[in-house]
């Protein structure tokens, strides 16, 4: 009779294991997933920021620009401005579509998009020229805005440093939910003896 506890409370035992192991992985996969994303987008951002500092300006020429818009599901809008220019650079004539420092995809964080595509219409219609910062060692490349959008850096970095603990902190669990030991069984206890009845 105790064995067959003994076997249902391990049974019990394991299959909760296999929950909390299931639970750990999809924790770890899906919030890992997120986080590393984030933390590479954001190692991306202030690392172009670094490397700009020393990019010359020189005056750029709007050839066109536009913001576009998208829609979701939920209705939520974001936008993206995207533009194309000419400069000189040592003599020679450069193209680029480059605006800002991680010019790809499109947000509604704040402004940025909006304000940029009013200069830029605006330089495209006589305005106020804009000026470019140009790469001295690859003249090929350049961008409009060379500052950070600090609401998008802080928008990013929960994702990028919460998410990646969280996952580790999953990890770990489900490494605990492995190696924790089973508890020991209780041992058989003897059934009544039969004693022969010539000895009674």
């Amino acid at each position: 009779m105790n064995n067959k506890n003994n076997k249902k409370e391990m049974g019990k035992g394991w299959r909760g294991r296999a929950v909390g192991l299931l639970i750990s992985a999809l924790f770890a996969i899906g919030f890992g997933w997120v986080g590393v994303g984030a933390l590479g987008s954001l190692t991306a951002l202030l690392h172009s920021a670094w490397v700009v500092r020393s990019w010359q300006p020189v005056p750029a020429e709007v050839l066109e620009s536009e913001l576009r818009t998208s829609t979701d599901h939920e209705g939520s809008t974001t936008y993206a401005v995207q533009a194309r220019y000419h400069y000189e650079w040592a003599g020679r004539s450069y193209e680029s579509t480059r605006v800002g420092l991680a010019d790809s995809g499109s947000d509604n964080i704040d402004d940025w998009h909006h304000a940029w595509d009013a200069r830029l219409r605006a330089a495209r219609e006589g305005g106020p020229p804009l000026q470019a910062w140009v790469d001295p060692l690859h003249p090929d490349r350049a961008v409009l805005d060379r500052q950070l959008r600090w609401r998008k850096v802080l928008f990013m970095l929960p994702f990028a440093v919460l998410f990646p603990l969280v996952a580790i902190a999953a990890c770990f669990g489900a490494w605990s939910s492995l190696t924790r030991a089973e508890p020991a069984m209780a041992p058989s206890l003897p059934g009544p003896r039969h004693v022969p009845e010539h000895f009674v």
